[in-house]
């Protein structure tokens, strides 16, 4: 689902678009601290081609109905492309500004194998919150379930592996395991009616 909302205060407004209201209204919580919020209308989409044109239509709307619109763009977010006047004002801007030769000279250099290793290093382990947000409440379908199974079938888990090595089950433990497992296939085929 995509929701679209709006912030308004006297007269000006800003439309924007989100999958997650409750993250979406933290992140404006400084920018439109004081503004009437509301949600406006929603999508059951996350198709950009589908819920762009829904949010132009609302910026649209507002604009109609008096209000001086705050959105960088006509919706669809980020920075749209830049017009002919805007690039030759940047360019402008640019021109005359001296560079060092080894800042000329690092702009479009290859980065160093550990250079690489050191970015690759820092992200390891850290959650993208972008693809995490995208990916909350997704449904898979069966078939995208039974590909990422046919590719994790018969691979060991390195990180499981690494905490089980050397660890000795009691019979016992593997009899609550092996009688847990059985219960949980039970209750999946009476869920899916097998």
């Amino acid at each position: 689902m995509t929701y679209i909302y709006a912030y308004t205060k006297d007269n000006k407004a800003y439309v924007g678009k989100t999958i997650n209201l409750k993250q979406r209204k933290v992140d404006h919580k400084r920018r439109f601290d004081g503004w009437d919020y509301q949600v406006i209308d929603s999508i059951d989409s996350f198709n950009k081609s589908q819920w762009k044109p829904l949010e132009s239509c609302w910026i649209t709307a507002y604009e109609e109905g008096g209000y001086e619109m705050v959105n960088k763009n006509r919706g669809g977010g980020g920075q749209e492309k830049a017009s002919e006047e805007t690039k030759a004002k940047l360019s402008a801007a640019a021109k005359g500004k001296p560079k060092s030769e080894e800042h000329k000279a690092n702009m479009c250099k290859p980065k160093s194998e550990e250079h690489v290793a050191k970015v690759i290093a820092a992200k390891r382990g850290k959650p993208n919150p972008k693809i995490a947000v995208a990916l909350k409440g997704r449904v898979i379908s069966e078939e995208w379930k039974a590909k990422i199974s046919t590719t994790k079938r018969g691979k060991p888990n390195p990180k499981v592996a690494a905490a089980l090595k050397g660890r000795v089950i009691s019979e016992e433990t593997k009899a609550k395991m092996s009688a847990s497992i059985t219960k949980w296939w039970a209750e999946q085929k009476l869920r899916k009616g097998i």
